[in-house]
């Protein structure tokens, strides 16, 4: 053969060596590159160009051009890194970032050797650069992804070890610590890597020590791949991975049944050989009939002594339910001649299946084509992918399960997904609201809305460490439902910003509508539904606060129900409380929208009236107030009148307080109660100075009884067929230092009202008891007794002590009771009436006929005597009214009760009282009350004319 044709043929086959070198870089993204030291001129292949984006007329580049492409923060490592392996002549390797023309910045892993001259000194380097970005990228991800992968790490047949930068064991599985021979326990602590030498050194592993303890920072590839065996023979693969942040992450691999792999065969083709060696996949080279003229060593090393050269051989390979999926994408590619990607699983050496991205590129030749192929092992990322898969569908059956609407937003591409039960609870079918962000914002009540995109706002910009908001989301029925809405940003760019949300919604319908109802009862009273005092003064408060800020007026008016105890007492609690609901129900119907009834409790309301132009809007609201509780009432099949006393106060004249006003409106009500009930008074500054002087009264009252300041006077009892004095009744009379003699009814109210009643009456009693005695005669000693003493625990003992202190026979004594002490407990009263009347003391029932139900009482209570009130008798010259005295009479006579008639004052009234068969009158005709004559021993006709004149 001609020298010619050699070198043709030489020359062909290092061209087409050259192609499918090129083809070969490009699928796995690697280049070469070689540089002259002395002239600083170098080699990039087509690969390295690009991957460095550099653009050069031809291949030729200098190393200036190389070094500038380095990022700056590692540019000073490379440079020192370069000079010393060139200086030393020794082989590198080493990662470092790139930075583009276009500005990209690019992960490389840059290998070299240098060749030396005879005198050693380098004179070219060449090797090769790996763009690793997307590896990189990868083991962020999964770095983000520990924690779904801890329960995947658990069920590895692999064992892990991560290492940190500070040589701590920052995560490890169990199966790591049963290949390690030690308690998980102690890996699960995070040892220091100190600790766990000498836990490893104390069971006998001292093959593992170097393997597990090797410096967590050194140079990528120091320590790839390793193999220990242990103490009881079990051979372990150690595999070492540098982590980006320092440290790093080694597995344990237990291939004891599995004998070591052939050594590597040398290569036809030293920068081919060399290439695939540093590549991560297997890579091979198949011919026409898919027979491999080509393997790189992680391709025999994953195979082992398994036959795989031929392709009826590999196909026995591939998982069962992969093959057919794999072998049909083979046969699309050849018949396209196209390039194709499948995942699939191939059964390693030692049985154990393990997932592959499978590409294959045509490779066009004169004479056919073979095809260029890779594997690179993603089982772990599978995995780890299918427990994720697991995990969220567990997840989200966990949740459809349960009431909580799972909720997933992609910030990026503004995009949401949201669970079958989320449209559930809100009435739709499961996809009805599509995909958009915005359908989520749309729903949410327009009350509500700000607050929750604030909110959420918050917690995407960093400000809360969760998104938590309650708001109401709009059904498909058109009504609101409340949902508790949580979620977390799960997801992050590399720059740190949100990409991702997950959060839940909790129907919390039920739980607003009880808080509601809640609410409701406390600010309103549950009997009558209006609002309470709370809400009153609340009311109150907020309209006195605009009146200050706007001006303008309003008027508070204080309800009093006149005579409801008496039907409340007489027919009954329910009927009380069926009256209190009619009530409210005619003032709800008096007011507008803007005014405020309430009940502020027991018989007693309040009415705000906001916006009173003047007193005459009040008095005219307070007019028709009194009209329309003057008409009867319906109460369990009867008509019930009651009337109603009102107190009013306007501001801000009357005050702008809410504490003033209101205090001053109780005023104007006392002040209506006390001029004859059923009636309207307006606030003015007298009532005040009233209070003042009440007040004054109040201090010198309760020192009076100390100083000896009470007095009893008497009044007579006459039997009106023969004027004998056949009793007396004991009259309270306080004469005061300074005001001198104090009406009775100015203050024994006040004495009521303080409860100081107690102890002057009980005084009185003693007193009328032993003056009774000092009369001298038979007649009876008449004591009034008041509502506050009767309710008084332990009255029939005090009644008892006076008698037994005087000397007095009880049945000389006579106590007189009001319709007031009657209208307390009913049960209670029976039984101290009881107590008094055994032990032989009479009951009179003073001003009978003024009281609402004063029969109902006669039929109830065991009284003695019933006195005829004063008013009658004023009118007892009218017939109607003398016809009321005669059925008196005769009701006490048919009940066996005396009568007693008040206030005669004339003959002609005593001359009507005899005809009517009344038998004791008492009044200014027969005497008048004076105190107890100092002289006791003159005959008593003597002694009533010196007292009563």
């Amino acid at each position: 053969m001609h020298p010619s044709q050699d070198v043709s043929r030489a020359w062909s086959s290092l061209t087409e060596a050259n192609r499918l070198l090129r083809m070969a870089e490009e699928m796995a993204h690697v280049g070469h590159w070689q540089f002259n030291q002395s002239t600083g001129q170098g080699y990039f292949s087509d690969e390295a160009l690009r991957i460095f984006g550099l653009d050069r007329a031809g291949s030729q580049v200098t190393r200036a051009d190389v070094l500038a492409a380095y990022h700056p923060d590692d540019h000073l490592r490379v440079t020192t890194l370069l000079r010393r392996h060139i200086a030393d002549g020794t082989r590198f390797e080493y990662p470092a970032r790139i930075v583009r023309p276009d500005g990209e910045i690019r992960a490389v892993l840059v290998r070299g050797l240098c060749d030396r001259d005879p005198a050693g000194t380098s004179i070219v380097t060449f090797g090769t650069v790996l763009d690793v970005t997307e590896m990189r990228r990868t083991e962020e991800r999964l770095q983000a992804a520990t924690a779904l992968l801890t329960t995947t790490l658990d069920t590895m047949e692999q064992g892990l070890v991560m290492v940190d930068a500070g040589g701590t064991v920052a995560v490890s599985n169990r199966r790591a610590s049963e290949l390690l021979g030690l308690d998980p326990g102690f890996l699960a602590g995070k040892p220091h890597l100190a600790a766990l030498q000498q836990a490893l050194a104390a069971v006998g592993e001292d093959a593992l020590i170097g393997a597990i303890l090797r410096d967590a920072t050194g140079p990528a590839g120091s320590c790839p791949v390793e193999e220990r065996t242990r103490t009881n023979g079990m051979v372990l693969d150690v595999r070492s991975l540098p982590l980006s942040g320092g440290g790093v992450l080694r597995t344990l691999t237990d291939i004891t049944e599995r004998k070591r792999a052939e050594e590597r065969v040398a290569a036809s083709e030293a920068r081919l050989r060399a290439l695939t060696d540093a590549l991560p996949q297997m890579v091979w080279l198949e011919d026409a009939a898919g027979d491999i003229t080509y393997a790189n060593p992680r391709l025999r090393d994953f195979f082992g002594s398994a036959p795989y050269t031929r392709l009826d051989d590999r196909a026995v390979l591939y998982h069962a339910g992969d093959a057919r999926r794999v072998s049909r994408a083979r046969m699309r590619a050849h018949a396209t001649r196209s390039s194709t990607a499948v995942e699939g699983r191939l059964r390693r050496h030692d049985g154990v299946y393990r997932w592959h991205k499978l590409v294959s590129v045509p490779i066009v030749r004169e004479d056919g084509v073979e095809w260029l192929s890779t594997a690179l092992d993603i089982d772990e990322i599978v995995t780890a992918r299918e427990a994720l898969r697991t995990s969220e569908e567990r997840l989200t059956m966990a949740l459809d399960a349960g009431s909580d609407g799972l909720w997933d937003r992609d910030l990026m591409r503004c995009r949401s997904w949201h669970s079958e039960r989320w449209h559930t609870m809100l009435g739709y079918a499961p996809g009805e609201l599509g995909g958009q962000g915005r359908d989520w914002e749309d729903l949410i009540h327009p009350d509500d809305r700000e607050r929750a995109l604030r909110l959420f706002a918050d917690h995407i910009e960093g400000r809360t460490p969760i998104y938590e908001c309650e708001h109401r989301l709009l059904t498909k029925a058109g009504t609101f439902a409340w949902v508790l809405s949580r979620g977390k940003v799960v997801e992050r760019s590399r720059s740190g910003v949100p990409t991702r949300v997950v959060g839940t919604h909790v129907d919390i319908s039920a739980r607003k509508l009880a808080e509601a109802q809640i609410a409701h009862m406390a600010r309103h009273d549950p009997l009558t539904g209006l609002s309470n005092r709370t809400l009153f003064r609340e009311r109150l408060d907020q309209h006195l606060a605009e009146i200050g800020q706007h001006g303008g007026s309003l008027a508070v008016l204080c309800l009093d129900l006149d005579r409801f105890k008496a039907v409340n007492d007489t027919l009954g609690h329910p009927a009380g409380d069926v009256l209190l609901e009619a009530v409210a129900r005619r003032l709800r119907g008096l007011l507008r929208v803007e005014d405020t009834v309430a009940r502020l409790g027991g018989d007693e309301f309040a009415i705000l009236q906001a916006g009173s132009r003047s007193a005459q809007d009040a008095a005219a609201l307070a007019r028709r107030v009194l009209a329309q509780l003057n008409e009867p009432f319906t109460v369990a099949g009867r008509d019930v009148r009651i009337g109603v006393s009102i107190g009013i106060a306007l501001a801000p004249g009357h005050g702008q307080s809410g504490t003033v006003l209101f205090g001053r409106a109780d005023l104007a009500l006392y002040r209506a109660k006390a001029e004859g009930r059923n009636a309207f008074r307006f606030f003015d500054a007298a009532m005040d100075a009233a209070v003042e002087e009440r007040e004054r009264l109040e201090l010198d009252l309760r020192g009076a009884l100390s100083r000896d300041e009470f007095m009893l006077h008497y009044q007579p009892v006459i039997d009106l067929e023969t004027g004998q004095v056949i009793g007396r009744e004991a009259l309270l009379r306080w004469r005061h230092p300074v005001r001198g003699l104090v009406s009775p009814g100015e203050f024994i109210p006040l004495a009521e009202e303080t409860r100081l009643i107690v102890e002057i009456g009980a005084w009185a009693l003693r007193r009328a008891c032993a003056d009774a005695l000092a009369f001298g005669d038979k007649a009876r000693m008449a004591v009034n007794v008041s509502a506050v003493q009767f309710g008084q625990p332990g009255f029939a003992h005090t009644v008892l002590a006076a008698l037994c202190a005087s000397g007095l026979p009880a049945h000389r004594l006579e106590l007189e009771i009001t319709e007031t002490v009657l209208m307390q407990d009913a049960e209670s009263l029976i039984a101290t009436l009881m107590v008094l009347r055994d032990l032989g003391v009479s009951i009179a029932l003073d001003d009978f006929g003024t009281g609402y139900s004063s029969l109902s009482y006669l039929r109830r209570f065991p009284f003695d005597k019933i006195k005829i009130d004063r008013s009658f008798i004023a009118d007892i010259a009218n017939p109607e009214t003398a016809a009321i005295v005669r059925a008196i009479v005769g009701l006490g006579a048919s009940l066996g009760m005396r009568v007693t008639a008040e206030g005669v004052e004339t003959e002609a009234q005593a001359a009507i009282l005899r005809n009517e068969g009344c038998g004791e009158a008492q009044g200014y005709l027969f005497g008048r009350p004076a105190p107890l004559a100092p002289a006791v021993g003159c005959p008593d006709q003597a002694v009533e004319q010196r007292l009563y004149g």
